[in-house]
């Protein structure tokens, strides 16, 4: 196999033990027990995770800046260390407010470093020609290890209780993350070499793109972090209440709660689709449309229609949010570079970080004013529909003003890789 295809295998795994699959999604299983414990309430102990995805928002544009200044290999390797840790962490939780705060916080320094970013930062040092679908082949990871982590933590549990389930997740996740990074993960030694010649001022070895700098002052940047922030608030918003929304509706709960199912297949296929579609069309015609499903699903979620109407609309939320982690990276690497790629990645991850704290509790806030989901639903049809604007018109957009680093750029091509 060729080294860069490794190198997919190696994201593969990376984000599959990542802290979407390896905490978020496990956790709902510890809660119960935990919680009948030591005496806490579900809603306090429900407060970890949001505590945590604010300081992972504010900490992504510094990890970005990390992976421009040392590589991705390094930082993943950080990553590796700091979640088992944090997870195992857990296993020590007493009845204390201050004890689950403090470690919210280490868990959200860990949950900066131990998501997509490092990974989906060295595929465009690998790839251009096949670069969505690197990407695409890569954040299947996460789905995978969400299928499987589940089943492993839920017998871990049922066999020896929670601490010691927290304890043997914590060293599962090291010894997988371990391996990853000493046999298949890595950074392209050409492109480090390149990116540390740019670094001392060589010019004859200067990266294509811009800084973040020159990013931030474009409307394009900004377009993008909101596109896929709102995408983001609405699809995790409605992936955490559409069980109690089809519920309120006679649906059996059963049945409401496969639909979550029908989420996590709508994000592989979103993810898949997209990442192969990228390489052969426009962004802008990619996101637009399938960000356009998302305003469709809040649409007939928002009409109240039954039968089988309220799963398309799921896995249409499903295929949106499948894909704007595909969008991300592939828009940044192709409108911006590579000189600042960490830089500018880790600062629109930040925005779309604020997504998803802010989408449950706006629909939350919602149902308890006006005693349903109708209002919200129609607002967020709204936002789904700006967020396909929005990366319309980003993707037709150019960097003006052409200079020594971007006049590629600047004549109207989008940046490609060395």
């Amino acid at each position: 196999m060729k080294p860069a295809w490794l190198v997919v295998l190696g994201c593969f795994i990376g984000v599959s033990v990542s802290i979407a699959p390896a905490y978020l999604t496990v956790l709902g299983l510890f809660l119960k027990p935990m919680s009948d414990e030591l005496g806490l309430s579900r809603t306090e102990l429900s407060m970890m995770p949001s505590i945590m995805a604010l300081v992972a928002a504010l900490l992504s544009p510094f990890v970005g800046a990390l992976i421009d200044r040392w590589g991705s290999g390094r930082v993943a390797g950080i990553a590796v260390l700091l979640l088992p840790v944090g997870l195992f962490g857990h296993s020590m939780i007493e009845a204390s407010l201050f004890l689950l705060v403090f470690l919210s916080l280490f868990m959200g320094v860990a949950a900066a470093i131990a998501c997509p970013l490092p990974y989906v930062s060295a595929l465009p040092q690998w790839f251009e020609r096949n670069l969505g679908l690197a990407i695409a082949l890569s954040m299947s990871g996460i789905g995978f290890g969400q299928i499987i982590l589940p089943k492993v933590t839920a017998f871990l549990i049922e066999s020896g209780g929670w601490r010691e389930a927290w304890v043997m997740l914590a060293g599962l996740i090291l010894l997988i993350g371990v391996l990853n990074i000493v046999f298949l993960f890595r950074d392209n030694p050409e492109f480090q070499a390149r990116k540390k010649a740019d670094r001392l001022g060589e010019r004859d070895m200067v990266l294509p793109g811009v800084s973040l700098g020159q990013a931030v002052r474009t409307p394009m940047f900004w377009l993008l972090a909101a596109s896929v922030s709102l995408v983001a608030q609405v699809g995790v918003g409605a992936m955490i209440h559409i069980v109690p929304m089809l519920t309120d509706r006679g649906i059996d709960p059963i049945q409401a709660a496969n639909a979550i199912a029908l989420i996590g297949a709508g994000s592989l296929i979103g993810r898949l689709l997209t990442g192969v579609a990228l390489d052969r069309l426009s962004v802008s015609l990619v996101g637009g449309v399938v960000f356009s499903t998302q305003a469709i699903a809040m649409l007939i979620l928002w009409s109240g229609m039954d039968g089988l109407a309220p799963y398309i609309a799921v896995f249409f939320v499903g295929l949106a949010v499948g894909a704007e982690t595909d969008i991300m990276p592939f828009f940044i690497r192709r409108k911006f570079g590579t000189r600042q790629f960490g830089k500018i990645f880790g600062s629109v991850y930040g925005i779309f970080s604020r997504g998803p704290v802010l989408g449950p509790l706006l629909m939350g806030s919602a149902f308890d004013l006006f005693g349903s989901y109708t209002v919200i639903l129609l607002v967020f049809f709204g936002f789904s529909l700006l967020a396909a604007i929005f990366i319309t018109v980003a993707g037709t957009m150019k960097l003006q003003g052409p200079t020594s680093l971007d006049a590629d750029v600047g004549a109207g091509q989008d940046l490609r890789s060395t």
